[in-house]
């Protein structure tokens, strides 16, 4: 496994799967590359606050783990971005948290993440607030 895709929006949910996919891309020897989207039309001073969050992540990666990262950030709607640029990078594997920031967490619970597992040509693994890394050891695959 080359690379781990992992969308962010900077929600605690974000950062619990940030921190799952780079103990994961430590144990695999994986680069992890951090993508952020920005909705079309926002005002500068967002996506300049964007801009300055992934800096600062990526800066905050580099100099603790030991794990190669990229980050970018791009425009538009989230589910598309990680779609296109999934087909664009051919990552082995997206890991998303399982919500988001959204004040309505309770209603959309897991939504683009589902999405994404229904869209994406990669495996999606989906974390939990409360998962804790360990190196896997079984795998259940759930079919229908």
């Amino acid at each position: 496994m080359k690379q781990i895709l992992v969308p962010t929006d900077f929600s605690p949910n974000a950062e619990k799967a940030l921190d799952y996919a780079i103990q994961l891309a430590k144990f695999l020897r994986s680069e992890v590359f951090v993508l952020h989207s920005v909705d079309p039309g926002l005002p500068e001073s967002t996506i300049a606050d964007s801009n300055e969050k992934m800096e600062l992540l990526k800066k905050s990666i580099a100099s603790k783990e030991m794990v190669q990262v990229k980050t970018e950030i791009c425009e538009g709607a989230t589910v598309n971005a990680i779609v296109d640029v999934s087909a664009d990078e051919k990552p082995d594997l997206v890991v998303m948290g399982t919500l988001g920031n959204s004040a309505f967490k309770e209603k959309v619970f897991g939504s683009k993440t589902a999405a994404v597992i229904g869209k994406a040509d990669v495996p999606v693994l989906a974390i939990p607030l409360l998962a804790e890394w360990k190196v896997p050891k079984k795998i259940l695959v759930a079919i229908n």
